[in-house]
């Protein structure tokens, strides 16, 4: 398995002093918007202090933190500012910071999470909607996606240079949920996504305009433009309004405990410790499903961490927490792959709670294939979306 090596000099001699008790330890720091960084070890094994200006978190090993980032805890963060990295990790730190509201929401939604860096991948979801007296309406589904990054094979010659990616799910349960799925093409530069829904009452493929990207996914308690949306709406504002150091959510919390099978399955990192913009999305319309939302952001990695919606009284109607996985040391990747490199992020799972209705929401990863030989590069088309993917619903031997 490839591996870019992103521990500088002065952490690896941080870390050779850890392993013969010598001190003591100093980490290296760096200036991130005119405010030293740092990230030194803790009093305890295993943990790490970070400071960024007049902030200061603590980070500690939690029971969903993959090995990799237990071992190096924050500075795992580091593998998504070397040099030479594929959008949207191509610019360095001092450019990022400098990007308007539009275009950190542009690539915080973007390419992290649907690893556009190889040919392919499939995946399997699961969806525990939780209501308010504990009762389970949960749901599984099967994701396939095609990239055309480095394959232009499978496109007709006129959408050539001009789409990114193209993927599809389809729900396998409940039964009455059963082939409702949809598929959608990711463009380069401007153009909005193309999302046609296919609903088995119907047995009809329909194209879902932009007007509905409000409405609720059918079985879940979010919204269509939930979905990574790779442009922003012009319709909406988008406002870098401050930056912070990221602690997290408090111990026991929605996502930062260990008591759903959703979080017990969905591992992965979390962005504790890392600097962050808070975004700020603001409607132009005062009908829209919420009045402003806001956002933190990770600098480094570009992932949204953590999001709270508000409605017109300024009250919190829903909360989302995010891990991410590193694809190439994840447990739930079912195929060997040696093409993967250890900053390749997969978007995992996702975790909502509504304050006011009482109802959460776990979505998240089960299993994951990557560059998965079998898969056709033509698996993702309309005709399929209707036929519950080759009937087969998982691979085509």
């Amino acid at each position: 398995m490839k591996s870019t090596n992103c521990v500088t000099p002065a952490i690896a001699t941080v870390l050779l002093f850890l392993s013969l008790s010598v001190s003591p330890l100093v980490f290296a720091e760096e200036m991130i918007l005119g405010k030293s960084y740092s990230v030194n070890p803790g009093t305890e094994p295993g943990t790490y202090v970070c400071k960024w200006g007049d902030e200061t978190v603590n980070w500690k090993p939690q029971p969903w933190h993959p090995q990799d980032y237990k071992d190096v805890g924050p500075n795992i963060y580091d593998r998504w500012t070397q040099p030479g990295l594929p959008y949207p990790w191509e610019k360095p730190v001092a450019e990022r910071v400098k990007q308007d509201g539009a275009e950190v929401h542009d690539r915080s939604y973007t390419a992290l999470y649907f690893n556009e860096f190889g040919e392919n991948y499939i995946t399997e979801w699961s969806i525990d909607l939780i209501s308010p007296n504990g009762t389970h309406r949960d749901k599984r589904l099967f994701e396939w996606m095609i990239s055309y990054r480095q394959n232009q094979e499978g496109l007709p010659e006129s959408l050539v240079g001009k789409v990114r990616a193209q993927y599809m799910f389809t729900f396998v349960e409940p039964n009455d949920f059963r082939a409702l799925g949809i598929s959608t093409t990711i463009y380069h530069g401007d153009k909005y996504n193309d999302e046609f829904l296919y609903t088995p009452a119907s047995r009809r493929v329909r194209r879902l305009p932009q007007g509905a990207r409000q409405d609720i996914i059918p079985g879940t308690i979010v919204r269509w433009e939930d979905f990574p949306q790779v442009k922003p709406f012009k319709d909406i504002g988008y406002e870098v309004v401050g930056h912070t150091l990221y602690a997290g959510q408090p111990d026991g919390t929605m996502g930062f405990s260990f008591e759903t099978k959703g979080e017990k399955i969905n591992t992965g990192i979390d962005g504790v410790c890392e600097p962050s913009v808070i975004l700020e999305l603001t409607p132009k319309s005062g009908s829209y499903w919420y009045a402003k939302q806001r956002r933190i952001i990770g600098i480094k990695t570009g992932s949204s961490w953590y999001e709270e919606v508000f409605d017109s009284k300024g009250e919190v109607i829903r909360q989302r927490v995010n891990r991410r996985a590193i694809a190439s040391s994840d447990a739930r990747l079912q195929n060997a792959n040696e093409d993967l490199e250890d900053w390749q992020m997969i978007w995992a799972g996702e975790f909502f709670f509504e304050p006011k209705t009482g109802f959460r929401m776990d979505w998240y990863m089960n299993e994951f294939w990557i560059n998965y030989d079998g898969m056709p590069r033509d698996v993702v088309n309309l005709d399929n979306l209707s036929k519950e993917p080759v009937r087969k619903i998982l691979f085509w031997e």
